[in-house]
C-alpha cells in the first residue's frame, strides 16, 4: 500500500503526480537515460534508487542508494530517508544544486553549435601560400 507503480505519466500530469508523491523510488538495474531523477530534483522530492554508476552520475550525493537485488538494502534506504528529516532535507537541497549544474536544452544546443562551428572552421581552413608552395615541391 505504501509503494505504487504508476507506470508512464503523461507530461501534462507530471506536476500533479509529484505533488502527491513523497519520493521517487526507482529500483532499476540499467538505464540508458531517464528523466525521472532530474524531474524528482526539480520537484524537490526524495530520491531512492539503485546504487549504480548511472544513478550516481546524475544524482551524486542527492539520493539514497540501495542494492536493487537486496530487499534488506532497499528497506534500510527507505528507513534512512524517512527517519532523519535533516538528512533527507540536506539531500533534497543537494539535488537542487545538482540540477543547477545540468545544462538546459538551450545551453546544450549552444554548446553543440559552438563545437560544430569549431569543427567546420578547422576542416574548411584554406592552406596558406607557403603550404601550397611546399606541397608543389
Amino acid at each position: 500500500d505504501m509503494i505504487r507503480n504508476i507506470g508512464p505519466v503523461p507530461l501534462e500530469e507530471l506536476s500533479a503526480v509529484y505533488a502527491r508523491a513523497d519520493a521517487l523510488f526507482m529500483p532499476t538495474l540499467l538505464e540508458s537515460f531517464s528523466g525521472a531523477y532530474v524531474e524528482a530534483m526539480s520537484f524537490r522530492k526524495t530520491i531512492l534508487t539503485s546504487d549504480r554508476d548511472f544513478a550516481r552520475e546524475i544524482c551524486s550525493e542527492a539520493a539514497f542508494y540501495f542494492d536493487p537485488l537486496d530487499v534488506d538494502s532497499i528497506i534500510e534506504a527507505i528507513e534512512a530517508a524517512f527517519s532523519d528529516e535533516a538528512e533527507r532535507s540536506r539531500r533534497i537541497a543537494l539535488g537542487t544544486s545538482v540540477l543547477a549544474a545540468i545544462p538546459d536544452w538551450s545551453m546544450a544546443y549552444q554548446a553543440f553549435m559552438e563545437l560544430l562551428s569549431e569543427q567546420c572552421s578547422e576542416s574548411l581552413l584554406l592552406p596558406s601560400k607557403q603550404q601550397l608552395q611546399a606541397n608543389r615541391r
